[in-house]
Protein backbone atom coordinates (compact mmCIF):
# COMPACT_ATOMS: atom_id res chain seq x y z
CA UNK A 1 0.00 0.00 0.00
CA UNK A 2 1.07 3.55 -1.24
CA UNK A 3 0.84 6.60 1.38
CA UNK A 4 -0.53 9.67 -0.16
CA UNK A 5 3.02 11.42 0.58
CA UNK A 6 4.47 8.96 -1.49
CA UNK A 7 1.57 9.92 -4.31
CA UNK A 8 2.79 13.05 -3.92
CA UNK A 9 6.89 12.71 -4.38
CA UNK A 10 5.54 10.70 -6.84
CA UNK A 11 3.39 12.81 -9.15
CA UNK A 12 5.79 16.21 -7.59
CA UNK A 13 2.58 17.69 -6.70
CA UNK A 14 1.15 18.95 -2.99
CA UNK A 15 -0.43 17.08 -0.90
CA UNK A 16 -3.83 19.82 -1.20
CA UNK A 17 -3.28 18.92 -4.83
CA UNK A 18 -3.41 15.08 -4.63
CA UNK A 19 -6.42 15.10 -2.23
CA UNK A 20 -8.75 17.23 -4.50
CA UNK A 21 -7.60 15.46 -7.50
CA UNK A 22 -8.09 11.86 -5.50
CA UNK A 23 -11.33 13.04 -4.34
CA UNK A 24 -12.31 14.44 -7.89
CA UNK A 25 -11.51 10.70 -9.10
CA UNK A 26 -12.46 8.53 -6.44
CA UNK A 27 -15.25 7.25 -8.62
CA UNK A 28 -12.80 6.11 -11.18
CA UNK A 29 -10.21 4.92 -9.10
CA UNK A 30 -12.48 2.56 -6.42
CA UNK A 31 -14.30 1.19 -9.65
CA UNK A 32 -14.76 -2.26 -9.37
CA UNK A 33 -13.43 -2.48 -5.64
CA UNK A 34 -12.15 0.11 -2.94
CA UNK A 35 -8.48 0.88 -3.90
CA UNK A 36 -8.04 4.18 -2.24
CA UNK A 37 -9.24 4.56 1.12
CA UNK A 38 -9.31 7.32 3.88
CA UNK A 39 -8.48 5.50 7.01
CA UNK A 40 -7.51 7.42 10.44
CA UNK A 41 -7.14 10.65 8.66
CA UNK A 42 -4.45 9.35 5.93
CA UNK A 43 -5.12 8.13 2.74
CA UNK A 44 -4.39 4.46 1.32
CA UNK A 45 -3.59 3.20 -2.08
CA UNK A 46 -3.20 -0.51 -3.51
CA UNK A 47 -1.77 -1.15 -6.67
CA UNK A 48 -4.91 -1.09 -8.77
CA UNK A 49 -5.47 2.73 -7.46
CA UNK A 50 -1.93 3.54 -8.08
CA UNK A 51 -2.08 2.50 -11.66
CA UNK A 52 -5.49 4.03 -12.43
CA UNK A 53 -4.00 7.53 -10.92
CA UNK A 54 -0.85 7.03 -13.03
CA UNK A 55 -3.47 6.03 -16.44
CA UNK A 56 -5.36 9.17 -14.98
CA UNK A 57 -2.18 11.44 -15.01
CA UNK A 58 -0.75 10.27 -17.92
CA UNK A 59 2.47 8.05 -16.22
CA UNK A 60 3.71 4.73 -17.32
CA UNK A 61 5.41 3.08 -15.17
CA UNK A 62 4.43 2.35 -11.38
CA UNK A 63 7.42 4.00 -9.21
CA UNK A 64 5.49 4.38 -5.71
CA UNK A 65 4.87 0.75 -6.02
CA UNK A 66 8.30 -0.01 -7.50
CA UNK A 67 10.09 2.11 -3.99
CA UNK A 68 7.16 0.13 -2.15
CA UNK A 69 8.18 -3.13 -3.45
CA UNK A 70 11.85 -2.30 -2.94
CA UNK A 71 10.87 -1.22 0.60
CA UNK A 72 9.61 -4.30 1.26
CA UNK A 73 12.65 -6.89 -0.99
CA UNK A 74 14.82 -4.56 1.39
CA UNK A 75 12.76 -5.50 4.89
CA UNK A 76 12.65 -9.19 3.37
CA UNK A 77 17.21 -9.06 2.64
CA UNK A 78 17.16 -7.99 6.28
CA UNK A 79 14.89 -10.37 7.55
CA UNK A 80 17.21 -13.07 5.51
CA UNK A 81 19.93 -11.43 6.66
CA UNK A 82 19.13 -11.64 9.81
CA UNK A 83 17.83 -15.29 9.57
CA UNK A 84 21.04 -16.66 8.18
CA UNK A 85 22.91 -14.91 11.41
CA UNK A 86 20.57 -16.50 13.24
CA UNK A 87 20.99 -20.08 11.57
CA UNK A 88 24.82 -19.31 12.02
CA UNK A 89 24.95 -19.03 15.28
CA UNK A 90 22.24 -22.32 15.79
CA UNK A 91 24.70 -23.89 13.57
CA UNK A 92 27.66 -23.00 15.73
CA UNK A 93 25.48 -24.02 18.78
CA UNK A 94 25.12 -27.36 17.12
CA UNK A 95 28.58 -27.69 16.72
CA UNK A 96 29.48 -26.72 19.98
CA UNK A 97 27.11 -29.41 21.37
CA UNK A 98 28.35 -32.00 19.43
CA UNK A 99 31.92 -31.39 20.74
CA UNK A 100 30.45 -31.98 23.90
CA UNK A 101 28.64 -34.90 23.70
CA UNK A 102 31.56 -36.38 21.79
CA UNK A 103 34.20 -34.93 24.84
CA UNK A 104 31.27 -36.87 27.13
CA UNK A 105 30.86 -39.69 24.85
CA UNK A 106 34.33 -39.88 25.51
CA UNK A 107 35.08 -39.11 28.97
CA UNK A 108 32.27 -42.18 29.44
CA UNK A 109 34.35 -44.34 27.72
CA UNK A 110 37.42 -43.89 30.03
CA UNK A 111 35.35 -44.34 32.49
CA UNK A 112 33.71 -47.34 31.45
CA UNK A 113 37.60 -48.76 30.59
CA UNK A 114 38.53 -47.64 34.11
CA UNK A 115 35.57 -48.90 36.28
CA UNK A 116 36.09 -52.27 33.93
CA UNK A 117 40.30 -52.29 34.85
CA UNK A 118 39.12 -51.95 38.51
CA UNK A 119 36.20 -54.61 38.71
CA UNK A 120 39.06 -57.22 37.17
CA UNK A 121 41.81 -55.36 39.61
CA UNK A 122 39.36 -56.13 42.20
CA UNK A 123 38.42 -59.92 41.13
CA UNK A 124 42.60 -60.38 41.26
CA UNK A 125 42.52 -58.73 44.59
CA UNK A 126 40.09 -61.39 45.92
CA UNK A 127 41.19 -63.98 44.58
CA UNK A 128 44.96 -63.17 46.16
CA UNK A 129 42.81 -62.58 49.35
CA UNK A 130 41.33 -65.95 48.86
CA UNK A 131 44.87 -67.64 48.48
CA UNK A 132 46.28 -65.76 51.55
CA UNK A 133 43.78 -66.63 53.48
CA UNK A 134 44.14 -70.19 52.82
CA UNK A 135 47.78 -70.51 53.25
CA UNK A 136 46.99 -68.39 56.45
CA UNK A 137 45.17 -70.79 57.41
CA UNK A 138 47.68 -73.74 56.69
CA UNK A 139 50.28 -71.74 57.99
CA UNK A 140 47.74 -71.92 61.34
CA UNK A 141 47.24 -75.59 61.43
CA UNK A 142 50.99 -75.83 61.05
CA UNK A 143 51.92 -73.27 63.91
CA UNK A 144 49.06 -75.22 65.81
CA UNK A 145 51.17 -78.88 64.73
CA UNK A 146 54.22 -76.90 65.82
CA UNK A 147 52.90 -76.10 69.27
CA UNK A 148 51.60 -79.33 70.31
CA UNK A 149 54.64 -80.86 69.11
CA UNK A 150 56.90 -78.14 70.94
CA UNK A 151 54.26 -78.82 74.07
CA UNK A 152 54.57 -82.99 73.68
CA UNK A 153 58.54 -81.95 73.32
CA UNK A 154 59.17 -79.82 76.16
CA UNK A 155 56.98 -82.67 78.09
CA UNK A 156 59.32 -85.54 76.97
CA UNK A 157 62.38 -82.91 78.10
CA UNK A 158 60.89 -82.09 81.31
CA UNK A 159 60.35 -86.25 81.76
CA UNK A 160 63.76 -86.77 80.47
CA UNK A 161 65.14 -83.88 83.10
CA UNK A 162 63.16 -85.53 85.69
CA UNK A 163 64.12 -89.02 85.21
CA UNK A 164 68.01 -87.85 85.19
CA UNK A 165 67.52 -85.69 88.28
CA UNK A 166 66.38 -89.05 89.82
CA UNK A 167 69.90 -91.22 88.07
CA UNK A 168 72.06 -88.12 89.49
CA UNK A 169 70.25 -88.64 92.70
CA UNK A 170 70.39 -91.56 93.03
CA UNK A 171 73.92 -91.67 92.31
CA UNK A 172 74.79 -89.61 94.44
CA UNK A 173 73.20 -91.89 97.23
CA UNK A 174 75.41 -94.78 95.68
CA UNK A 175 78.43 -92.68 95.90
CA UNK A 176 78.26 -91.46 99.22
CA UNK A 177 77.36 -94.88 100.41
CA UNK A 178 79.87 -97.76 101.68
CA UNK A 179 81.37 -100.11 99.29
CA UNK A 180 79.17 -102.93 101.78
CA UNK A 181 75.90 -100.74 101.46
CA UNK A 182 76.68 -100.49 97.36
CA UNK A 183 77.23 -104.87 97.26
CA UNK A 184 73.90 -105.33 99.27
CA UNK A 185 72.12 -102.46 97.32
CA UNK A 186 71.49 -100.93 100.92
CA UNK A 187 71.75 -97.07 99.97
Amino acid sequence: MATLQEMCDHFRVKKSAMVDYVKRHIDEINEGGEHARLARGCWQFDEIAVKRLEKLRGFGISGVMEKVESDEIKELKVTIDNLQVALLAAQQDTVKANKLVAEAEKSQRLLVEKQSNDIAELATLRERTKYQAAETTRFQQEAARAAAEADELRKQLAQEKAAREERDRQLEKIRGSSLLQRLFGHF
